[in-house]
Order: C-alpha cells, then sequence, then structure tokens
C-alpha cells in the first residue's frame, strides 16, 4: 500500500506529530474545560430552575471534554511504544468526539431560541478553529498508523528506509566480523 507524505511535512515526521497531536489535544482540552466553566456559570446565572436544559448540555460538554485526557495519554504512550489499537482508538475518540461537541452545541444554540439566553460567538469560532486543528493533527496519527500498520505487515521491525551500501564487495555476515568461517 502506498503511504502519502510518510516523510512528514510542516518540518514533523509522522511520529512527531502524533506525539505533538497528543500534548496539542490535552492543552486545548485544558482551555476548552476553562470556556465551557466560564460558559456554564453564565448559564446557571440568568437561567431559571425551569431552563436547565442548556445547563445540562453544559455539562454533557464538560464530561466529554474529561474524558478525553486518558485518549490523549492513551495516544501518547501508544505512539511511544507503536501499538496501533491505542492510535486507532484515539481517531475514533476524537472523530466522535468533535461530533457530539457540534452536535451539543447545535441543541444548545436550539434551547437557547426560546429562553433569554444567547449563545456567545466565540463559541462558534472556537469550535470552528479545533475542528480544524483536531483535522490537521489527526492526519499526523493517521499516517504514522498507517506507517506502522505496512511495516508490520512487510515484517520490519523498523520505520526507517533500509539503504543499501554500494561500495561494499563481501556480504553482510561477513562484513562485521561475525561468523567467520575457520579454513
Amino acid at each position: 500500500m502506498l503511504i502519502f507524505c510518510t516523510g512528514g511535512y510542516c518540518g514533523m515526521l509522522p511520529k512527531t506529530g502524533s506525539t505533538v497531536a497528543g500534548i496539542y489535544m490535552i492543552l486545548m482540552t485544558n482551555m476548552y474545560i476553562i470556556f465551557e466553566t466560564a460558559h456554564l456559570d453564565r448559564a446557571k446565572k440568568n437561567l431559571r430552575i425551569a431552563e436547565h436544559l442548556i445547563i445540562y448540555y453544559y455539562y454533557t460538554a464538560l464530561l466529554l471534554a474529561s474524558l478525553t485526557y486518558p485518549a490523549c495519554f492513551l495516544l501518547i504512550y501508544s505512539v511511544w511504544n507503536r501499538k496501533t489499537e491505542g492510535m486507532i482508538a484515539y481517531i475514533v475518540w476524537i472523530i466522535l468526539y468533535d461530533l457530539a461537541n457540534f452536535t451539543i452545541l447545535i441543541l444548545t444554540f436550539l434551547a437557547a431560541r426560546y429562553t433569554r439566553f444567547s449563545i456567545h460567538p466565540l463559541e462558534w469560532f472556537g469550535l470552528a478553529c479545533r475542528l480544524l486543528a483536531d483535522c490537521f493533527w489527526l492526519s499526523y496519527v493517521v499516517i504514522y498508523t498507517l506507517m506502522i500498520l505496512e511495516s508490520r505487515s512487510k515484517g520490519r521491525m523498523s520505520l526507517k528506509i533500509r539503504r543499501l551500501s554500494k561500495h561494499v564487495q563481501e556480504p553482510p555476515k561477513y562484513r562485521l566480523g561475525m561468523c567467520r568461517k575457520i579454513q
């Protein structure tokens, strides 16, 4: 199978980009929790008890964000130890997480239309920027996962490209001085 961008892009190899993707998502989740906590506090102050549906949406978003931390640590561990199962789980989780956050924001917007609560435009902007950034970083994780799967199917332990020396005249098993036959 032909894999594109195995040499990396934007100055990073897929392994480095996958590690940075996990660190990026941890930092992004920290920011997201801070902003969502502020939105939750604003919703608690401005809404009556009967209009509590919006508050539950914010609690759901916070719960999903807190579940993202183990997924990020799983990604970093999986990249370090070349475990494809963890990387695939991270890819699936981030896709589902972004879809859930998009759905929650739409539901919050629809519920807020019937109350005196409004969704701040920064929430829409933050979601759009995070979706674009997640797509960028997921590309590194997908490429690295495919590289590992391809190297396993070929039976190679290393992902490095093997170079053949043009100037060596003797076979490799005699080159290092090991296993020389005594005559």
